[in-house]
């Protein structure tokens, strides 16, 4: 199915969560993350400032449908308990940044926008 991942775009924002890891949590990582590149970027935090963070970045952005509305959930949950609104923008990118379809999903109404389940 498809699946979270970031994307450049100028003047958007990703909330997210960060924390500090072992590189043997790491490696670990790694193995559930086989879809996807590992690149060091630098994020802004709330606790530490600007630091150079590890994201995983899809590597194929063909689109099959949305995410499943468990794995939104799972993601809102997130959000909320960092305090953050749990609105989900979902935008369907191609490899060149261009967003081809825009939408969004909130656990109380569902997806909105160009974007259906």
């Amino acid at each position: 199915g498809s699946v979270a991942s970031v994307y450049p775009a100028p003047g958007q924002r990703v909330c997210g969560l960060a924390v500090k890891m072992a590189d043997q949590e790491l490696e670990i990582l790694d193995g559930y993350e086989k879809g996807y590149t590992r690149q060091i970027k630098q994020v802004i935090t709330e606790e530490w400032g600007a630091v150079d963070a590890i994201l995983y970045q899809i590597k194929s952005t063909e689109w099959k449908h949305p995410p499943s509305v468990a794995y939104l959930t799972a993601i809102s949950i997130m959000l909320a308990e960092a305090g953050h609104d749990t609105t989900i923008e979902i935008n369907h990118v191609a490899t060149d940044g261009t967003v081809l379809t825009k939408g969004s999903w909130h656990p109380a109404t569902g997806f909105a926008g160009g974007i259906t389940d």
